[in-house]
């Protein structure tokens, strides 16, 4: 059964922000990438690079990578591994359309909490809830 209209992925990356003092910045470690609300994939990317399959996806014109501040994430990849994640949507514009309010540079934390009117608690590693997860709950 083909999909109707442009198909969405939920895509986020996760690296280690601050390397020490005098090293390269670091790579790209950990890629989310949500197909819909059932298929959520976790890829350890920092070791294994990117295979060409997954480089295709994620160049392929055909599906739509939205995330919060994407832009940002999709400059890292192309930095990191030389793949051109496109085209994007990020979901900060679609919240700003959506709820008729001043423009808004959102986060992640803060737009999960607008939209589900609960307080996001960060861990240890993370926050709760990735870029990728998000889009599949909630839009």
């Amino acid at each position: 059964m083909k999909a109707s209209g442009p198909v969405s992925l939920g895509f986020d990356l996760e690296w280690k922000p601050f390397p020490r003092r005098g090293e390269p910045p670091c790579k790209v470690a950990l890629m989310q990438l949500c197909m819909d609300k059932t298929h959520c994939y976790l890829m350890h990317i920092i070791h294994s690079g990117v295979p060409p399959i997954l480089k295709s996806l994620l160049e392929d014109s055909s599906s739509v990578k939205v995330g919060v501040c994407i832009d940002n994430d999709a400059r890292k990849m192309f930095n990191d591994y030389d793949v051109r994640v496109q085209p994007l949507m990020d979901l900060s514009t679609v919240a700003n359309v959506k709820l008729a309010g001043p423009y808004k540079r959102w986060s992640l934390a803060a737009l999960t909490e607008m939209v589900t009117c609960k307080e996001v608690i960060p861990i240890v590693f993370g926050v709760l809830f990735s870029t990728a997860f998000f889009f599949t709950q909630f839009c």
